[in-house]
């Protein structure tokens, strides 16, 4: 019994711990960004959904958008607090109105880094370079855009 009572109180911690953490995460955010209580609520929700890591997510948003729901790149059309190019939404059949709004972007953007956690050569840069093995140039973007994702705290 005591055994049991031990494992479910490290339990709870252990999700309060990670509840903490996309909290901690998401106090980078940036000027004009969506409110970190909703965001951290909508990245808890549609991880679950996707079966993905909200920590990752969370660093993700952190370092695509800063939070921004109304992010845009003019030099790679990327799109919304994931985001999301042009291309990208194509290939996947997201619509141009759902890189707008900022629910709808984060769950594409999710779903999106599900699909290309499917790959042998997955790694979270994956979801900025794409799903091909890094090699050479690629591996050194690769490498500082994971460098980027774990200096988010």
């Amino acid at each position: 019994m005591k055994k049991l009572n031990l494992i479910l109180i490290l339990l709870l911690l252990s999700s309060i711990a990670m509840a903490d953490q996309v909290d901690r995460i998401l106090k980078h955010s940036s000027l004009g960004a969506v409110p970190n209580a909703d965001l951290a609520k909508a990245i808890r929700k549609v991880s679950a959904k996707y079966g993905q890591n909200p920590d990752t997510v969370a660093r993700i948003v952190m370092l695509e958008s800063g939070g921004r729901a109304n992010a845009f790149n003019k030099e790679s059309s990327d799109y919304g607090i994931m985001q999301i190019n042009k291309l990208t939404s194509k290939l996947y059949g997201i619509d141009l109105k759902c890189l707008h709004n900022w629910q709808c972007n984060l769950d594409a953007g999710v779903m999106i880094l599900a699909d290309l956690s499917r790959y042998s050569s997955f790694r979270p840069c994956s979801y900025n370079i794409g799903p091909r093995r890094p090699k050479a140039i690629r591996l050194i973007k690769c490498l500082k855009y994971e460098q980027k994702l774990a200096s988010i705290n």
